[in-house]
Order: C-alpha cells, then sequence, then structure tokens
C-alpha cells in the first residue's frame, strides 16, 4: 500500500456507523466507498449538508456550484429529501458548464437538469431557496463571448464555498475541462470549448445525443474557478468544499487515475487531492479497480 494512502475509522465517515463503507485519505482527498448508489448518495448529501452548515455558521451565507449529470442523481434526490438543508442562506446558487445554444427548455440543457431535479423540486416543497439567486450560464445567448465574460465576473464576485460535481468518464475531467486542454493555471474563469471525444461518448452513453456531430461547444467553469483564484476583493479564494460524486463502472478507470496517479492536468480531477477539504463518494462498481491495487485496507465492507 502506498505510504499516502490512509486508512480512516468508519466513524470518520458521514453519518458513521449506519451505512456500510470503506474509507481512506489519498494526499488531502477523502475517499468513501459503499455498496450501492443510494448508500453513496445519502452520505454525500448528508456530508454537504453538514458542511454548508458550518460555512454559513462561519460566514453567514454562502455560495454554491452545482454539476449537471445523471451521476449526481442520487445525492441531489437526497439534498432535497433532507429536511435540514439551510437553503435560505445560499446567496448565489452557480453551475459548471452548458452547452452553447441551448436554451433551459431543452432536455438535453444543463439548466433544464438542474430545474428538474433540484431547484424545481426544491421550491415545489417550499423548501426556502430563493429562485433570484440562481444564477445560471445563459448557453443560448446570443454572443457567446460576453456571456462567457459575464459569468466569470460573477463567479470572480461570488467565489464558491462549496462544489459539488462529479468526474468524467475514463480521463476523469471536472466540468468541461478535458485533457489536453484542461489548464489548473488557467487564467479564465470561463471559457468556450469543444468537448474531447471521451467526453462526447460520455453523453452518448449517458443518451443525451444520437452521434457525435451532433454535441455543441460549452461554456464551462475552468478548472481554477473550481478550486482556487484570486478573487473580486483580490484575494486568494479556495474553495471551502468539494463534493465528488461518481457512482458506477463507467467510472472505474478515472477512479483509479483520479485517485491513484499523479496528481496532473492529464488527469484534471487529480487537483481535488490538493484541496484542503474534498470527498469522494464511490459506490462499489465505480470503486473495482481500487478494491484490486490498494492492499492493507478491509474491504469486506462493501463486498
Amino acid at each position: 500500500m502506498s505510504e499516502e494512502i490512509v486508512p480512516l475509522e468508519p466513524r470518520s465517515a458521514p453519518l458513521g456507523e449506519r451505512l456500510p463503507c470503506v474509507a481512506f485519505r489519498r494526499d488531502n482527498l477523502k475517499v468513501f466507498v459503499y455498496t450501492d448508489r443510494d448508500a453513496m448518495g445519502q452520505a454525500a448529501a448528508a456530508a454537504l449538508v453538514a458542511k454548508k452548515q458550518r460555512i454559513i455558521e462561519e460566514k453567514g451565507s454562502i455560495t454554491c456550484v452545482y454539476a449537471a449529470a445523471p451521476s449526481q442523481d442520487d445525492a441531489l434526490r437526497r439534498l432535497v429529501a433532507d429536511e435540514s438543508a439551510p437553503w435560505d442562506s445560499e446567496t448565489c446558487v452557480l453551475h459548471m458548464d452548458e452547452y452553447v445554444g441551448l436554451s433551459p427548455s431543452d432536455p438535453r440543457s444543463f439548466r433544464h437538469y438542474l430545474n428538474t431535479h433540484l431547484f424545481g423540486p426544491l421550491v415545489a416543497r417550499g423548501r426556502g431557496l430563493d429562485p433570484g439567486v440562481v444564477r445560471l450560464i445563459r448557453g443560448d445567448a446570443s454572443d457567446t463571448e460576453a456571456e462567457a465574460a459575464r459569468y466569470a465576473e460573477l463567479v470572480r464576485s461570488n467565489p464558491p464555498d462549496v462544489v459539488q460535481g462529479g468526474i468524467g468518464e475514463g480521463n476523469a475531467h471536472v466540468a468541461f475541462n478535458d485533457p489536453p486542454a484542461a489548464r489548473f493555471d488557467d487564467p479564465k474563469l470561463v471559457k468556450i470549448v469543444e468537448l474531447a471525444p471521451e467526453a462526447k461518448q460520455q453523453q452518448l452513453n449517458e443518451g443525451h445525443y444520437a452521434e457525435v456531430s451532433a454535441i455543441p461547444p460549452a461554456l464551462t467553469l475552468t478548472v481554477p474557478a473550481l478550486t482556487r483564484f484570486r478573487a473580486a476583493d483580490g484575494r486568494e479564494h479556495v474553495v471551502g468544499y468539494w463534493s465528488c460524486v461518481a457512482p458506477g463502472e463507467r467510472k472505474a478507470t478515472a477512479v483509479e487515475k483520479m485517485v491513484l496517479g499523479e496528481v496532473s492536468e492529464k488527469v484534471p480531477a487529480s487537483i481535488l487531492r490538493t484541496l484542503p477539504d474534498a470527498a469522494l463518494f464511490l459506490d462499489r462498481a465505480s470503486a473495482q479497480r481500487l478494491l484490486t491495487r490498494i492492499e492493507g485496507i478491509d474491504w469486506s465492507p462493501v463486498l
């Protein structure tokens, strides 16, 4: 076992002993492996609520970034159902990316996903989320460059305290920061990108598009925007908590690279290992390559 991989006590996991879990740390990244997607989502949501409450106690309010992808379904469903979640303290809600040219009513739009899986259900339940604080990327803006600049300024003026997201299949991208274009020192906070082949294949796998040629460019928050950058007040801002949820067999290769490989722009999600507080939530399927490679850990709770 690598000296950088440290087993953690089960009680360190979200929800403690309530869910069978294997926990360990790789550099700064805490990794939690659960038997199935539902347990993973329940734990990820519980941890996110706890982290939000802590940040709100310190700052009085919070800015959050959410990803839109089927991999987030389980965590978002549990998050919506959690009566203790402090939605009334979210003063700015952002999201990771959006396709160029799609309206928020298009089912392939990430705004549509978030309105369907998160914001809409919360408002319907009267959960305290003010729709006015939800500030989403206008992928159908007439001037895409101007929209990128507008959203970058929004991010710079509202540095994210919490990020809820996942990783790409195969190449472990974050948002649409795909290698070789992903940069840990990107000078931009938001940019227009053409999706890499692996990212396009993921969109096909998830059923969003029938053919590669139909997949448009996207506006995406860059790696610095999702981790650390110089904010509008001139101070270096570091995201307070990064919740990474990555279930399913198709994520297994990317998880292996992210956790066991080098911290490198070739594996964009590996940057999470350098943040002060980040957690990776897996199910048994997405952790399968870790099970065969990491020795010295008792995997029996999830086998």
